[in-house]
């Protein structure tokens, strides 16, 4: 889906990117900044973008946030992961340092570079610098400290890894904060209220419940199309879905309108509370995977792929 694009501006590097330590894996390509951060200030997200790599093998890296808060996604594009396929084990990590990583689902690609190439994207499930919830316990909240200290990030699989060197996050991402700010001024609500809401929207019913494998259109199924949709739901003080957005979708376009169509069939919502813990209008934003099931069933009239939409 199209994006309009309000501003763009160029963020300039704190620290030119020194010697790198090289990722813990048997091969290891290091990809240097190419441009500067761009911050894309769209009508639906706020996207970081940077160049990477060479002009015969460039990479792009992209964070994009849909609202305030700590949730992210990231997007990587480059030759070095033609021959990575969809059923592989990819972990996106930080460094210098390498934690646990922060995201290890992801949906498969292609991005098209100014002069037309073709680059194998891979598309991260959304997460934070700190990682995501492993166990039922919660990451912990990402500090401006912790932003400053991550100076790259890394993607792995088998014995390959791609470390991308972006220097310290701080910066960029107090600006993706200003960025994500106006979006909330844009949807008629006060950043600042929202910001510090004692509880937010929440759903009263789990959001794997809004779809079930007869909301895939068959055609598609068959076919093995798969999409991913980002959603936005504004909620009001009493707790009623007053819109559902699609912000942006992508491949099959005729997902984006079976996602909104179920999310208002089935979707149920606690208001949120504000500081003084009365209920007031709100946002809820969640991403839909729709997947194939790629074990064939046998039925009466031969085989056929069943599809599934999941909550990211």
């Amino acid at each position: 889906m199209a994006s309009h694009l309000v501003k763009l501006c160029t963020i300039a590097p704190l620290v030119a990117i020194a010697a790198l330590p090289a990722a813990a894996h048997a091969e290891t390509r290091v990809m240097r900044s190419t441009s500067p951060w761009k911050m894309d200030y769209g009508a639906n997200s706020c996207q970081l973008q940077r160049g990477f790599g060479t002009p015969e093998d460039p990479m792009l890296l992209q964070i994009q946030q849909f609202a305030p808060g700590n949730r992210i996604f990231v997007t990587v594009a480059g030759k070095a992961f033609d021959g990575i396929h969809d059923d592989f084990n990819v972990e996106l990590s930080t460094g210098p340092e390498t934690r646990d990583p922060i995201s290890t689902i992801f949906t498969l690609g292609d991005m098209k570079t100014a002069d037309g190439k073709a680059l194998t994207t891979l598309i991260f499930a959304g997460t934070t610098l700190n990682g995501f919830t492993r166990k039922g316990v919660a990451p912990a909240p990402v500090t401006s400290e912790r932003e400053q200290a991550i100076t790259s990030f890394i993607v792995s699989w088998g014995d390959e890894a791609v470390q991308i060197g972006t220097g310290p996050l701080a910066k960029s991402m107090e600006a993706m904060r200003t960025c994500t700010d106006a979006l909330v001024k844009s949807w008629g609500l006060d950043p600042e209220q929202q910001a510090s809401l004692s509880q937010p929207a929440k759903s009263l019913t789990p959001p794997s419940s809004w779809f079930t494998s007869g909301n895939y259109p068959m055609d598609l199924a068959a076919s093995g199309r798969q999409a991913l949709v980002e959603v936005r739901m504004m909620i009001d003080a009493a707790g009623a879905l007053t819109d559902c957005k699609v912000i942006q979708g992508y491949n099959e376009p005729r997902f984006e309108k079976a996602t909104c169509d179920q999310i208002v069939k089935r979707a149920h919502f606690k208001p949120a509370l504000d500081r003084a813990g009365s209920p007031t209008a709100s946002y809820y934003v969640t991403r839909v995977r729709w997947m194939v099931d790629r074990k064939p069933r046998v039925i009466r009239r031969g085989n056929r792929q069943d599809g599934r939409a999941n909550h990211w």
